[in-house]
């Protein structure tokens, strides 16, 4: 079987640790797999040369216009994959623009087409113009234990994921600033990048007391293990993001305190494996905070019982099963 995962860019986001996670173990399992990106360049590029995954750059980030989608139309023709797992809107809009696409028989799977963009009308159409009217698989995301052990600091949260709307970074300073009061030595570092870094470091110097306990940091490949090493871990998420992170968190035993959001919701258990706080509410997160720091009993045994149950469930060789038995289904149905 041939299978192209088919991403934007190999850059610091959950698709890419996806890829980096679940496409090795597919071509362990004997299943022939590609990456394509549609922009070249990105940190997991030379993670999964390493581990002989076959990587195909469709342009550069120099390329002018829309060249990425004449290699993407000779790559399907050429090697005419049995599924194409397309992640994220670009993806999509490139498989729709491809003309040799139109007749090529490939299943299609498409995941996270609800982060970071509200679909137009001809998003939708192309989507059903590539899918019909099928039922999306859901999988749950893979995740690893960190490559370290951890040594933790006992006044330190972690914040970290992309500075976007979506992940909710303005509630983060607004819950730190509110636990200030309590704990004024108690830290709090942002690591990541986005567009909205920038205006999140502003609103720290405008409204904390305590702006030197908040520290920002860029992303990169070991910024992971960095998740083991605070009390907690906050994913102050307003709407779908953070899961991966979430994961990370409880896979190096740091308890997580997170919205209440379906996507949330489902990988983390409220009161056994962390803990759950209101959309948009900071006071409510703080006061969840200042309960587990001031309990370290009950915070070690939220940390525990995490990362027993996100190594159990979701390693890397159980997802790649789920997502082989579905590209098999989908394929003998082509």
């Amino acid at each position: 079987m041939k299978i192209l995962w088919l991403l934007p860019d190999l850059g610091f986001t959950s698709a890419a640790r996806q890829a980096s996670l679940v496409v090795p173990e597919l071509t362990r399992g004997g299943a022939q797999c590609r990456i394509a990106v549609l922009r070249s360049g990105g940190p997991f590029t030379a993670l999964l040369k390493s581990a002989n995954v076959d990587v195909v750059e469709l342009a550069t980030r120099h390329d002018l216009g829309l060249r990425y989608l004449w290699a993407l139309n000779r790559l399907l023709r050429d090697w005419q994959p049995d599924v194409i797992h397309a992640w994220r809107w670009p993806t999509i809009r490139a498989l729709g623009m491809a003309r040799t696409f139109r007749g090529h028989r490939s299943g299609i799977i498409a995941s996270q087409l609800d982060r970071g963009h509200r679909p137009s009308q001809w998003d939708r159409w192309l989507l059903k113009k590539l899918i019909g009217d099928r039922q999306q698989p859901e999988v749950p995301l893979a995740v690893v234990a960190p490559s370290k052990a951890p040594e933790r600091e006992p006044q330190k949260i972690v914040c970290m994921g992309r500075f976007d709307k979506a992940h909710g970074f303005f509630e983060g300073v607004w819950g730190h600033d509110v636990l200030s009061h309590f704990m004024p030595h108690l830290k709090i570092d942002f690591i990541g990048n986005g567009p909205e870094l920038h205006r999140v470091e502003s609103f720290v110097r405008s409204i904390s007391h305590h702006a030197e306990n908040i520290r920002f940091f860029p992303p990169s490949i070991d910024a992971i293990d960095r998740l083991g090493e605070a009390a907690m871990a906050w994913i102050p998420s307003i709407s779908a993001a953070g899961e991966q992170v979430a994961l990370e968190a409880q896979a190096a035993g740091t308890p997580v305190i997170a919205t209440r959001i379906p996507s949330l919701s489902a990988i983390i258990a409220d009161g056994a494996t962390g803990l759950l706080a209101p959309v948009s509410d900071p006071v409510a997160m703080a006061k969840a905070a200042r309960q587990l720091l001031e309990n370290p009993e009950e915070l070690r045994r939220l940390g525990e019982a995490g990362r027993e149950r996100v190594l159990r469930d979701h390693a890397p060789g159980i997802i790649a099963a789920k997502w082989l038995g579905i590209y098999q289904s989908l394929a003998a149905t082509r």
